[in-house]
């Protein structure tokens, strides 16, 4: 579909951070369209966990304009707080609680009616698998299992926007696939996804993808599209390809 005729769910405009001396984004331009899975893609410390940061409301930038399902967070952010679902890195579970117990709590943190919640938890622990371990607390299960149940908490209160903040990092291969398997279940329910990781062989599971470097966007594209056009390369050779362009323009 062309993207003219899709449905925008978030435009970012020119927006620029600078923690010190250290430029972290450097005038990002971005959108994400309604019910794709936006790859951000990217080596530790390219600026892609402030990105996020700032597409939530949590951190502001110094300048710049973000505009998500309509509204300007940057001026009115609580209008998209409920519209939004957000999964740091270090998403905060309950350890010493089972996995129900967990959801409980933030369906409540959410104001999810009992009758949404039932529904809502019904489908989400059927599609991560995780029914047989209802009952388990959640520092006895696996990574993976941990990082499915973070999204499943993020999901409760039906959240148009995803912001996944590198979820696979650090989990066996298996889970990783258990996970990706899993987004593609939540686009069925009409969510928009924007995730964020280290691993460039992920590209691929992505819609359309952006290469962040030292906090520029130096690529965006759907990965097909990217290859064509850098025929007999890998995505790794590209990258780097992209990276020295980059590099030599400056």
């Amino acid at each position: 579909m062309q993207e003219s005729l899709r449905n925008k769910i978030l435009e970012a405009n020119q927006v620029y951070k600078k923690f010190g001396q250290k430029i972290a984004l450097k005038d990002i331009n971005l959108t994400i369209y309604e019910n794709e899975i936006f790859g951000l893609i990217g080596p530790d410390g390219a600026g892609k966990t402030t990105l996020l940061r700032i597409l939530s409301s949590v951190l502001l930038p110094d300048r710049g304009r973000i505009n998500i399902l309509g509204q300007d967070i940057l001026k009115n952010p609580e209008t998209i707080k409920d519209k939004i679902g957000v999964v740091p890195q270090n998403f905060s579970l309950y350890g010493d609680l089972t996995v129900e117990e967990n959801l409980v709590f933030f369906s409540k943190m959410y104001h999810v009616k009992a009758e949404e919640f039932a529904k809502k938890k019904s489908v989400l622990l059927e599609i991560a698998n995780l029914n047989p371990f209802l009952n388990r607390r959640t520092d006895h299960l696996s990574g993976g299992m941990q990082k499915k149940l973070a999204l499943i908490n993020s999901m409760l209160h039906t959240p148009q926007l995803l912001l996944l903040d590198e979820p696979t990092t650090g989990i066996d291969p298996i889970s990783r696939r258990e996970l990706w398997d899993f987004f593609y279940e939540l686009l069925k329910s009409k969510t928009t996804i924007i995730v964020s990781t280290p691993y460039i062989d992920e590209m691929e599971r992505c819609t359309r993808v952006g290469f962040l470097y030292d906090g520029k966007l130096i690529i965006i594209d759907e990965p097909e599209r990217i290859l064509k056009k850098y025929p007999n390369k890998s995505f790794d050779e590209i990258f780097i390809m992209l990276i020295k362009k980059d590099y030599e323009g400056d």
